[in-house]
């Protein structure tokens, strides 16, 4: 009778232990800064936007997102290994991209257009001009928000290939004239 009892009680605690240890499953899934090609990745620490200039209240921007092997500088030179992507956004902020859905159209520079686009994922900067490897994006969109000068930047776009090139990245952009 006594184990019977011992038994009951084990087995109510092993259920409570395991009902409660569910709930830890729940947990909130982290974005990773990511640039994604189907199954290939690079991880996004850096991002960089130019001010390409204003016309009729419209300022083109090229934002570039890339890995820890590539540094960009001042004159738009990249340097090192890795991968990036940069991107064409025409907005109707001055001072940086405004929020906002930017879909691509390469045929007009009115706001919220994304006009052009490419990716490299393994890029070297000692092999030059005469590399291969560089796709350009045919289709999709670009969701930027802002807040407290933090960009969150969503990506879903399609490259001349048909590869699906998606990516998400949030913290700060560095803007250079």
């Amino acid at each position: 009778m006594k184990t019977i009892k011992i038994l009951k009680l084990l087995v109510i605690t092993i259920s409570f232990c395991v009902l409660n240890s569910c709930d830890s499953d729940d947990s909130v899934t982290v974005k990773r800064n990511e640039v994604k090609v189907n199954a290939n990745s690079f991880e996004v620490t850096n991002a960089t936007l130019f001010d390409d200039g204003t016309y009729n209240g419209i300022t083109e921007f090229e934002l570039l997102l890339t890995g820890s092997g590539i540094t960009i500088a001042s004159n738009r030179d990249i340097n090192g290994h890795g991968g990036f992507l940069t991107l064409t956004l025409f907005s109707n902020e001055q001072t940086g991209l405004a929020e906002g859905d930017y879909s691509y159209d390469n045929q007009n520079s009115l706001g919220f257009i994304l006009n052009r686009g490419g990716y490299i994922l393994d890029y070297d900067a000692s092999l030059g001009d005469g590399q291969t490897g560089s796709v350009d994006i045919e289709s999709g969109d670009v969701s930027v928000t802002v807040e407290n000068s933090q960009y969150t930047i969503s990506i879903d776009l399609t490259d001349e290939l048909g590869n699906n090139v998606t990516g998400y990245y949030n913290g700060d952009i560095t803007i250079l004239d």
